[in-house]
């Protein structure tokens, strides 16, 4: 697969993710060419909640912290979501679970 030689994305940690007052789950990603990249998350609707990452970003892996809040800081519910990784209009995602 050509796309996974271009991005990877890792499995957040920790997963379930529990959004107490301190806490953070970890992102880890890679991309094998500089460019714009973004990391967004998503509600299980399709709705952007949040987006991590928009810069132009050197090659190599990279970890993006998310504090379970949306653009406006709300705390998010508990449930599930996707993250995605997107760069040159090729994307992979994946799925975490928040809990309270």
């Amino acid at each position: 697969d050509p796309l996974a030689a271009v991005l990877e994305l890792g499995q957040n940690y920790p997963n379930p993710f529990s959004h107490s007052s301190h806490s953070m789950t970890s992102i880890s990603y890679a991309v094998a060419a500089a460019g714009d990249v973004r990391v967004q998350i998503y509600d299980t609707r399709g709705a952007l909640l949040r987006t991590l990452v928009n810069a132009t970003q050197e090659a190599g892996t990279h970890v993006v912290n998310w504090d379970g809040r949306d653009e406006t800081g709300r705390v998010a519910a508990s449930g599930s979501y996707r993250y995605v990784l997107t760069m040159d209009g090729r994307s992979v995602s994946r799925n975490m679970v928040v809990v309270k």
